[in-house]
């Protein structure tokens, strides 16, 4: 089977002739001792033939096969009966697969054929052969140290090195025909191969080994194969896997890490990138040739440990994990990884360290650096001058100076963005950046400048900024300020002035006129005879001058002065209008109950009765004015009538504090905006008269006055005043005097029937023309016989005051001016007096106040010694605000004589002219003494 049979030929006489002749595959072979195949499905032939004489007969009758008989490992194959005598020769195939024949434990088949032809001729015939059907095998491979299984798998790497390596290659043969050869060759990944290498084994063993060395870098298989001596070998060649053999100037080769760096559009003061937030690198490292075994990489921050942060990859068996993507793989190996790493911090100088290992043992690292400034710049903005006006703190009369303070370590004072908005153009002077660096917390490293604002304008200050980083700090605005170094320019002017002797019969108009750029209604003030009160129309402004009417339109006496100033506090000129007269004449809802003008002493519960049929409820307003209590408390209610709403008083409670002159004022609006204003007033008198003094009185009554003029009482009541029953005193300085109607006074009376009474006091002016304390007082008997007086103190309206246009007088006590005091230091007196009551005393010596003390009208204070002449300056004021101002130069006080002698001027003339006058003795001395004195 499977080889070459010999055969069997045996010429006899009349005997068939067997023959055994090889089949298929076995024709290929030359060698009679083995055979193979490559399984049990081969089959070999057995050939019988007949001879065609006889020996034994010389006949010429022909043999023919009668029987034949096939035996294999004992076992009856064939037992074959041929019929007829056509028969001469057979073949039979016999087939190792046929379930007949039983298997051979040794691989030998014995085979036994018996034919037997029509002449009973029987020829026997018997042969052995074995079959070697093992195939050589590549046993394993021992590759440097490590003992590898041999298979015919590409699809890994199994030894990685990165030194030059020896591999052995084991081979047997469990066959008969022994070990021929080992054959091998190396096939790199690219698909070069190197030369095949042929090892033969002459003695046949049937194990075997080679061994082959890689010298330099190398990444493939290597491929072996044996043939044993009959011609069997493996079906494929074998490899214990993938080798890769790199060196490490091939390693270095290869750039195997890269750190994506994103683009920052900044960079610190390093150099390096500078972000403003949380950033991802993106590491990628790659290996094409022995591939990663594992990857370490760690963050640094040194001005932010919690920013620290490291991490690992160990790749096994090909996976990857903790975020890292496996981007290429060359079989069992990974070649390429990346991953994204987040870098959180606050920090300059931030390193990013990667190593990589290779699976062959080489590394590779690589490192960058950064920033992450996270903190937007802090901004402060203060000022040094923070003395504004008093009601306008923006307003300043003097320059300022604005510190700005940047708190950034990576300050970019190029963004740095100061924005002065002004009225005429001036943004104020910037200086110089100066840094402050704080090594220990770069964060609180520093930036300051200032900008000045020294000329007049209107400015409105905002500061931005920004880092490197691009982090914005907050804008910083601060109040808007004035600069005004300018006083106000004030006039007035009038659109009449044609009058009869200061009196107009139509209204007349004032126009107040103020030329300033920061001006402020509030300050300008108008002050007017009697305490008037002037209202003035909106102002208007063209250019920088601001103008406002006031409209005379009522009758009365006017006369006004008026000041201004400017929201810095910059005081402009004052004017004063001479006094003039405006005389004019001049008006109903259903008020029930009280009358216009009525005087009550009983019950006073007034009703008011609105009626519309589109009243605006909420415009109602009531109003109870008393002269003396001012505004009443409403006491009352509500009710609907069929036409609108009534409002009942309460009865004004029956008291002393109730006597009052009120003024009701009723205003109601309809719903179409319609107006009516309604108002009348009316006496509550149950307990006598009521005094009311004039607004001039108002203002001096318990004061001391410089000047007293237009002073006037008016007493109310509900009848009239007995005639000559009015006693008017007027006490100055305790002593009383009656004063006479007519002469020193005059009265407007008003005492129509039915309504209340009035009687208006009115006073010369002359009666108050000295100085002195006054008390004026009011007398009278109405016709019920009440008995009334100013004096009471229900009435509140006792009258005193004081007329004082004296200023203080000032006196020395103890020196002069242009004197010598020979003395280390004085105490100077001075009399101070006033006829009424003295406000207060001030000293100066050289324009600096000193201490005094004062006793009995001598103030006394005290003078240093000086070498230079000193001036002496006293203020003295009264409580009517007249003021007395002296001054005292030329005061020398020295206890050196030569100090003396250098500022007596005839002396030093003396001296100068003769130095035989110094020798003449105590005459002249006294003499100049004196003239000096004298002088």
């Amino acid at each position: 089977y499977n080889g070459l049979v010999s055969t069997y030929n045996k010429v006899f006489a009349s005997k068939p002739k067997l023959t055994v002749e090889p089949k298929g595959k076995l024709e290929s072979f030359d060698r009679s001792d083995y055979y193979t195949a490559s399984d049990r499905n081969e089959k070999f032939a057995v050939t019988v033939k007949n001879s065609t004489e006889s020996i034994v007969t010389n006949s010429t009758e022909e043999a023919y096969l009668t029987n034949l008989y096939i035996k294999v490992n004992n076992t009856v194959i064939l037992d074959k009966t041929y019929s007829g005598t056509t028969t001469k020769e057979d073949k039979v195939d016999l087939d190792l697969a046929d379930s007949r024949i039983p298997q051979a434990a040794d691989n030998i088949y014995r085979v036994y054929v018996k034919a037997t032809n029509s002449f009973n001729n029987v020829e026997e015939s018997k042969f052995d052969f074995e079959v070697d059907s093992d195939k050589p095998q590549i046993t394993g491979f021992v590759v440097g140290d490590d003992a590898k299984s041999a298979y015919g798998n590409t699809d890994s790497y199994t030894y990685i090195t990165n030194k030059k390596v020896e591999t052995e290659i084991k081979a047997e043969d469990n066959g008969s025909g022994g070990l021929k050869d080992i054959r091998y060759y190396w096939e790199s990944t690219d698909g070069s191969k190197s030369n095949e290498t042929v090892v033969e084994f002459n003695n046949h063993p049937d194990k075997a080994n080679t061994k082959t060395t890689l010298d330099k870098s190398f990444k493939g298989f290597l491929f072996a194969n044996a043939d044993d001596m009959v011609g069997n070998k493996a079906d494929k060649y074998s490899t214990f896997g993938g080798i890769i053999v790199d060196l490490p100037e091939n390693h270095n080769s290869e750039n195997h890490i890269d750190i994506s760096v994103p683009d920052s559009g900044s960079k610190d003061k390093n150099g390096n990138p500078l972000y403003n937030k949380a950033t991802g690198f993106t590491i990628s490292v790659k290996d094409s040739f022995a591939g990663i075994k594992s990857v370490e990489w760690k963050v640094t921050s040194p001005n932010d440990k919690s920013a620290n942060s490291s991490g690992s990859l160990n790749i096994n068996d090909g996976n990857v994990g903790d975020g890292w993507s496996k981007n290429s793989t060359d079989k069992n190996i990974v070649t390429s990884v990346s991953k994204t790493i987040t870098v959180d911090g606050n920090s300059d100088g931030m390193v990013l360290y990667v190593k990589m290992t290779d699976n062959a043992g080489n590394t590779s690292d690589k490192s960058i650096s950064f920033s992450i400034d996270k903190v937007k710049p802090s901004v402060t903005v203060t000022y040094g001058n923070q003395t504004g006006d008093p009601d306008f703190t923006n307003y300043y009369s003097d320059s300022r100076t604005a510190t700005i303070v940047v708190k950034e370590r990576n300050f970019n004072q190029d963004s740095a963005n100061s924005i002065v908005s002004n009225s005429v153009g001036n943004k104020g002077t910037l200086s110089s950046w100066k840094e402050k660096v704080d090594a220990a917390n770069p964060d609180n490293t520093t930036y300051t400048a200032t900008i000045t604002f020294d000329k007049d304008d209107r400015y409105n200050l905002s500061f931005q900024c920004s880092d490197k980083a691009g982090n914005s700090s907050d804008t910083v605005t601060t109040q808007e300020f004035v600069i005004d170094k300018t006083d106000p320019v004030l006039s007035v002017t009038f659109d009449r002035l044609a009058g009869i002797n200061g009196y107009y019969s139509n209204t007349r108009t004032a126009t107040i006129s103020v030329k300033e750029i920061n001006f402020d209604p509030g300050r300008v003030v108008i002050g007017g005879i009697n305490g008037q009160n002037y209202t003035l129309s909106n102002w208007t402004r063209k250019d920088n001058t601001y103008s406002s009417m006031i409209s005379f339109s009522k009758d009365g006496e006017f006369s006004f002065d008026v000041t201004v100033k400017d929201k810095a506090g910059n005081v402009g000129n004052s004017v004063q209008v001479s006094k003039f007269t405006i005389d004019q004449n001049k008006p109903e809802i259903i008020i029930e109950g009280v009358k216009d003008k009525a005087a009550y002493n009983g019950k006073v519960a007034p009703k008011i009765t609105f009626k519309d049929t589109n009243i605006d409820k909420d415009s109602i307003k009531i109003e109870l004015i008393g002269a003396i209590n001012g505004k009443v408390d409403l006491t009352g209610k509500y009710t609907v009538s069929e036409d609108g709403l009534v409002f009942d008083f309460k009865n004004i409670e029956n008291i002393k504090e109730n006597d009052d002159l009120y003024t009701l004022r009723v205003t109601v609006r309809d719903l179409a905006g319609n107006v009516t204003v309604e108002e009348i007033k009316f006496s509550v008198n149950r307990f006598g008269s009521i005094y009311i003094l004039g607004d001039n009185l108002k203002n001096i009554n318990d004061k001391y006055v410089r000047l007293v003029k237009g002073l006037e009482i008016t007493e109310i009541n509900v009848n009239k005043i007995k005639k000559g029953s009015v006693i008017i005193t007027l006490t100055v300085n305790g002593v009383p005097k009656t004063l006479v109607e007519g002469k020193d006074y005059k009265v407007e009376a008003v005492e129509s029937d039915g309504d209340w009474k009035q009687y208006k006091y009115v006073f010369e002016d002359s009666l108050f023309g000295k100085d002195g304390s006054y008390i004026l007082s009011v007398v009278s008997e109405d016709e019920a016989g009440n008995k009334n007086n100013n004096g009471n103190e229900t009435k509140e309206a006792e009258i005193k005051f004081g007329v004082d246009s004296t200023a203080p007088i000032i006196a020395p006590v103890n020196f002069e001016a242009d004197s010598y005091y020979d003395a280390n230091g004085m105490d100077f007196s001075i009399s101070v007096k006033d006829n009424m009551i003295l406000d207060s005393v001030k000293v100066y010596v050289n324009n600096v106040e000193v201490n005094c003390t004062g006793e009995d009208e001598i103030y006394t204070f005290h003078v240093d010694e000086s070498n230079k002449r000193q001036v002496i300056k006293v203020v003295a004021k009264d409580l009517a605000g007249n003021e007395a101002i002296e001054s005292y130069e030329g005061i020398l006080v020295a206890g050196n004589v030569l100090i003396r002698f250098l500022h007596n001027k005839l002396a030093i003339i003396i001296a100068a002219g003769s130095s035989s006058v110094l020798v003449l003795g105590g005459g002249i001395f006294l003499t100049i003494r004196l003239i000096a004195r004298r002088r």
